[in-house]
């Protein structure tokens, strides 16, 4: 009896420390799955596809150009037919976990000719991020028909940086895309950045680069995008709605609502201004006599602005609420102040159309800062 009851108490003592360390295991995995939403966790913008404030479609976007919030693409050769769509999950589907809303679809339809690249991307501010460390890149995705896609980072050190314009930071992984939404991850090594010479105008940046393929057609649906430290792709947390527009919005801002692009003929949103002095054909408007245009978000830099006619969406324009006119200006707009505020003026008003002392106008602007 004394032995079996030592050998029970043993026992007991075993199954206690066992049941602490899966305690433990399960407190560590909590804290893994609720980390800070940084960028350690998740160096992606808008990963998860929730903010596309220059609209939800586009046809044949020249390269280099942004679709949905800070995603761009590029390539050389010709373009051939191209849309990318804003595309929204059916609520309750289970292919991709979490319940997300949206996901991105890369059409090309008619294959492009001469092409030696083509790819899909994302600059993500300072070249010196995960210098020598090594990253995991997850994602979603699914194509029509199977296809090969890669993912590799290259660095720019920005304006009078070397080496330059470009330089490999990363080996490239590749895989197989299959008409069934499927989860990918990578890990990669980012090389050191000891010996390089960054720019001045703080316009460095690490680009993750999906490759596509070339001269072909193909449509690709992406989901959940992440990049986090580390070898083993973390549970993927999108941040709220607010957070991720706030992130956006250091890159692009606009006046128009969320879901309207710039360059609709709409009124929800407009800046107005009662004129104090008239202004004829050659005449310089100032936007903001009483005070500047204040972001919600300071910008990366001092952002390009442009204004719109609310009422036909020209650009370098303004409608005359008074008079019921479109008035147009020869010359970009032109601005002073900096990353939280500016001065705007449209310069040299151009027909027959013109502004009296006491009208109302009305407008709507774009503040760009990307990389």
């Amino acid at each position: 009896m004394p032995n079996r009851y030592a050998n029970l108490v043993g026992a007991n003592k075993i199954k206690d420390e066992w049941q602490k360390i899966n305690v433990g295991f399960d407190a560590v995995q909590q804290d893994i799955d609720n980390l800070p939403v940084g960028l350690y966790r998740n160096a992606i913008i808008n990963g998860n596809f929730d903010v596309w404030q220059r609209g939800t479609s586009f046809s044949n976007p020249p390269y280099n150009s942004y679709f949905a919030d800070r995603w761009r693409h590029n390539g050389d050769g010709t373009l051939g037919t191209l849309t990318v769509t804003r595309q929204e999950f059916t609520p309750g589907q289970t292919d991709v976990p979490g319940n997300p809303r949206y996901y991105l679809r890369y059409a090309q339809t008619v294959a492009g000719t001469g092409q030696t690249y083509r790819n899909f991307q994302q600059l993500i501010e300072n070249a010196a991020l995960f210098a020598g460390q090594t990253v995991t890149v997850s994602f979603y995705a699914k194509a029509v028909s199977p296809v090969v896609i890669s993912v590799r980072f290259f660095r720019n050190f920005g304006t009078g940086g070397s080496p330059s314009p470009l330089e490999p930071a990363s080996n490239s992984a590749s895989f197989y895309l299959t008409p069934v939404w499927q989860k990918f991850t990578a890990t990669l090594q980012i090389s050191s950045v000891s010996g390089k010479t960054f720019g001045t105008n703080k316009d460095d940046y690490l680009m993750m680069v999906f490759g596509f393929p070339i001269n072909s057609t193909y449509t690709i649906d992406f989901a959940q995008v992440q990049l986090n430290a580390g070898d083993v792709a973390l549970p993927f947390q999108p941040r709220s709605f607010a957070e991720e527009l706030a992130l956006c919005q250091r890159y692009f801002e606009k006046s128009y609502d969320i879901d309207t692009a710039p360059g609709m003929a709409v009124g929800e949103g407009m800046e107005t201004l009662i004129c104090d002095l008239a202004v004829g054909v050659g005449g310089t408007l100032d936007l903001f006599r009483h005070g500047p245009l204040k972001f919600k978000v300071p910008k990366r830099i001092t952002p390009t602005v442009r204004v719109y006619n609310r009422s036909n969406g020209e650009l370098n324009s303004v409608f005359n609420d008074s008079t019921g006119q479109h008035v147009n200006f020869a010359n970009n707009v032109r601005f002073t102040g900096g990353q939280a505020q500016v001065n705007l003026k449209l310069e040299n008003l151009t027909g027959l159309n013109v502004i009296n002392a006491g009208d109302m106008v009305s407008y709507h602007w774009t503040a760009d800062a990307e990389l």
